[in-house]
């Protein structure tokens, strides 16, 4: 950032890690219930817990998680603060939480299922979506609260393209 003169500064979430499964894929219960392996480079999605849930009645037994077991503002107040109060820099606060709906979706049934649902299944569509931008919402509002007197800029984005 020095060498290219950038003046922002991200503040992110305190996102716990994956669980690391005894065959060395891992779960990550925030991201809710994503499963993800290092493929070459990075962590990646490749098996999709949403894959065979085709109807609404299916998702009654999700184990969706609760924003209230995850601590994700730990530190991030006291990080924006100082860098609002001691810096030039212009912070942003940058939560991925705001990919849910869409990208999250993909993640956790497959491109493929995402985009049929979209088409022909929009009852489970439309719940998954739900479900993913109410859990999303609840997210980010739990960590701008902690860092939104100190950030200058708030980072919203999803997969638009998509249509």
């Amino acid at each position: 950032m020095a060498r290219f003169g950038s003046d922002f500064r991200a503040i992110t979430p305190a996102i716990p890690p994956a669980q690391i499964e005894p065959d060395g894929t891992k779960t990550w219960e925030v991201m809710c219930g994503m499963r993800i392996k290092n493929i070459g480079t990075y962590d990646e999605p490749y098996d999709f817990p949403l894959r065979n849930y085709e109807s609404v009645k299916d998702l009654e037994g999700y184990p969706w998680p609760d924003p209230d077991d995850f601590d994700i503002a730990n530190g991030k107040r006291e990080e924006a603060r100082k860098l609002h109060e001691n810096t030039d820099y212009t912070v942003v606060g940058e939560s991925f939480f705001s990919s849910m709906p869409s990208n999250v979706y993909a993640q956790l049934s497959g491109m493929d299922k995402w985009l049929i649902d979209m088409k022909i299944r929009p009852k489970i569509y439309f719940t998954i979506c739900d479900k993913l931008l109410e859990y999303g919402l609840a997210m980010d509002a739990k960590f701008y609260e902690a860092v939104g007197n100190y950030i200058d800029i708030a980072v919203m984005f999803d997969d638009l393209g998509e249509r």
